[in-house]
């Protein structure tokens, strides 16, 4: 049993994210195979398994591009059989009834039918130290915990997966400590219990602003994916592909649902009798109009030195172009106006200088007064100290300019659209103060 000293051993190294409290650490910057322990809640509204599988999908793309195998652990003759986890999402799932935790000999065991699974998950642990990203995510239920019998059964089982043996309260040594800090093993429990705030979280990381009606996940995962691919004709006609290196389907997407929905603000701000939409992006925008998809700025004319907005709005004497606040959350801007869009997939270790270079890219020009970095949401849904750090290094850049104003900001859908920007900063204060 683990001991008070154990206890604090995996207090101490606590993380958090908007939806997970971690023990041993987030998986959210490894390159290496990672087992996680996922303790359910006990209310089924909250698909906090499912939702964490999403997650490090994503994760595992913004690392390394493409998406991984997603594969169950399999029993062939009562013999576990766990895929090789590099390149995977391998899940073992034992919250059904049919599975037994109990202690022998001061060893945790799962047994169900016999067959014990911690033994398979010891002998796998120790093959993770090496081997290319991927995750082993296995779901306990949360009952294992709520008996004195079992209080500190996940804390036994971590422990003996990851061979750090608890200390006892006499022990003042710290190598405990640090095999489990080090060892490819970590604790995932729920940080928000409630249905409604889960659901809540969920939609801001997809960048909904309320939570459209779903059963499971991945229908919120395929509204999302429908709203970013939708081909409504404003979007297609407003959006320019770019003309140089390669430019991803989803950056392409993101980057004509933002101008479609700054398209929207100006037809609503300058509303002309029963004008349609379609009609006001024809006679108003495009060609000669203020708002445009990879503008080139400056001298107009593209070429290998040339400064490509992915989006740019000018000021427009015939439009009410100085009337977004709605769209812009508030925030004091000026036109001319720049927004970058960068998606963070398939950067890895270059995500952050990325994006210091989508900023960086601006010194050369002086028609730009507005700058907005634009991200999705859940490049903020990796801890605190990232979400924080990756705000810091787009406002800091202002250092190198005049006048020019820069700011991170994540975009805000509602059913299929982009109604809006709003500012990472304010985005993190709800995520990580308001639990």
């Amino acid at each position: 049993m683990v001991q008070g000293g154990g206890q604090v051993l995996l207090d101490d190294i606590e993380d958090a994210d908007p939806v997970f409290g971690w023990r041993g650490g987030q998986p959210y910057d490894s390159d290496r195979p990672t087992l996680i322990l996922h303790c359910a809640d006990s209310d089924d509204e909250i698909q906090s398994f499912s939702f964490l599988q999403h997650a490090l999908r994503d994760t595992f793309t913004e690392l390394q591009g493409g998406e991984p195998t997603v594969e169950q652990v399999d029993f062939v003759a009562n013999e576990v059989q766990i895929p090789t986890v590099s390149g995977r999402i391998v899940t073992l799932d034992l919250t059904d009834d049919e599975w037994t935790a109990s202690e022998e000999n001061g060893s945790p065991t799962i047994k169900r039918g016999g067959v014990d699974v911690v033994p398979a998950l010891r002998d796998h642990g120790d093959t993770l130290y090496s081997g290319n990203l991927g995750y082993l995510v296995v779901n306990v239920p949360q009952e294992w915990e709520s008996t004195y019998r079992r209080r500190n059964f996940v804390e036994n089982l971590i422990a003996d997966l990851a061979d750090a043996a608890p200390p006892q309260d006499n022990d003042n040594t710290t190598g405990a400590f640090e095999t489990l800090r080090s060892a490819p093993v970590t604790v995932a429990r729920p940080r928000v219990t409630d249905a409604d705030r889960f659901a809540e979280r969920v939609a801001q990381y997809f960048g909904f602003t309320n939570a459209p009606a779903y059963e499971t996940i991945s229908q919120f995962d395929a509204s999302f994916t429908a709203a970013l691919r939708a081909d409504r004709w404003a979007k297609v006609a407003l959006t320019e592909r770019q003309s140089y290196g390669e430019e991803s389907s989803r950056h392409y997407n993101w980057k004509a649902l933002v101008a479609e929905g700054l398209a929207r603000t100006l037809w609503n701000a300058a509303r002309d009798g029963d004008q349609p939409f379609e009609t006001f992006v024809r006679e108003s925008l495009i060609n000669d109009g203020p708002l445009a998809t990879e503008h080139v700025l400056s001298s107009g004319v593209e070429d290998d030195d040339s400064v490509i907005a992915d989006v740019f709005l000018d000021e427009d004497r015939r439009l009410p172009t100085d009337q977004l606040d709605g769209f812009l959350d508030r925030q004091e801007h000026e036109a001319p106006l720049a927004i970058e869009f960068e998606t963070g997939f398939s950067e890895a270790a270059f995500g952050y200088r990325k994006l210091v270079e989508s900023v960086e890219k601006y010194q050369e020009s002086q028609s730009v007064e507005t700058l907005f970095v634009v991200v999705p949401p859940r490049l903020l849904y990796r801890g605190e100290r990232q979400a924080r750090h990756l705000d810091r290094l787009v406002q800091n850049q202002e250092d190198i300019f005049e006048t020019l104003r820069v700011r991170l900001c994540v975009p805000c859908l509602s059913e299929s659209r982009c109604i809006g920007l709003q500012t990472a900063s304010d985005l993190i204060t709800r995520l990580y103060d308001d639990v």
